[in-house]
């Protein structure tokens, strides 16, 4: 005669296996919304904040923003 508890922990087992399977299979897919974007074609650097040194766009390739000068508690990385 099968022992019961060593059936009850299988089914309990297999039961853990398909739901865990089941929100794999059905989780939804990751989005990651943009939440800033600038390319800097437009030729200014409106709604960017600088922190220290002299800013402008430049080309170099396409537009940029480069810093050409810092003060002593602001540099570019």
């Amino acid at each position: 005669m099968p022992r019961i508890p060593s059936i009850v922990a299988a089914l309990v087992a297999v039961a853990t296996v398909v739901a865990g399977l089941l929100l794999v299979t059905h989780a939804p897919a990751a989005r990651a919304d943009t939440l800033l974007s600038d390319n800097f074609e437009d030729g200014n650097l409106d709604g960017w904040t600088r922190s220290g040194g002299s800013w402008s766009v430049a080309t170099d390739g396409s537009r940029v923003a480069r810093q050409s000068s810092t003060s002593s508690d602001a540099r570019a990385l």
